[in-house]
C-alpha cells in the first residue's frame, strides 16, 4: 500500500484534472471536526475553498454525504452545484432535483423495533 501523503501532488493533480471522477465526502469528522454538539459543527473556510476549487473540474463530481438531514447539510456546507445526500442516502439532490427515497413499511417497522428495544 502506498502512503497517500508521499503522493499528495499526484492525488491533487488527479482530483483537479482527472476525468470522470466521483469524490464522496462525509461532513462530520471529515470536512468538519467532530464537536460535542452537532449543531455547532462548521465547515472551515480553508476546506470550503478546497471544495470550490475541486468542483471547478466539470469531470469530477463532488458529493457531500451525511447522516444529517438534507436541509441541515446544505446549510452547513452552503456551496451551490454540488451533489448532496442527507439522511444516509435516503434523500439526495442532483442538479437541483430533490429525491426522497421511499423506505418500505416493513423496513421502517424493523428500524422502530431496533430503536426502541
Amino acid at each position: 500500500m502506498k502512503y497517500v501523503w508521499k503522493y499528495l501532488k499526484s492525488v491533487n493533480d488527479i482530483l483537479l484534472n482527472g476525468n470522470n471522477l466521483a469524490l464522496f465526502l462525509d461532513f462530520d469528522g471529515t470536512l468538519s471536526p467532530i464537536v460535542k454538539m452537532p449543531e455547532l459543527a462548521v465547515l472551515p473556510k480553508e476546506t470550503k475553498k478546497v471544495i470550490r476549487k475541486l468542483k471547478k473540474n466539470k469531470k469530477t463530481a463532488v458529493i457531500i454525504i451525511s447522516g444529517r438531514s438534507m436541509k441541515d447539510i446544505k446549510n452547513k456546507v452552503s456551496i451551490k452545484d454540488l451533489i448532496y445526500s442527507g439522511s444516509h442516502g435516503i434523500e439526495y439532490e442532483v442538479n437541483g432535483k430533490y429525491v426522497n427515497a421511499e423506505v418500505p413499511p416493513e423496513s421502517l417497522k424493523a428500524l422502530w423495533k431496533i430503536k426502541y428495544r
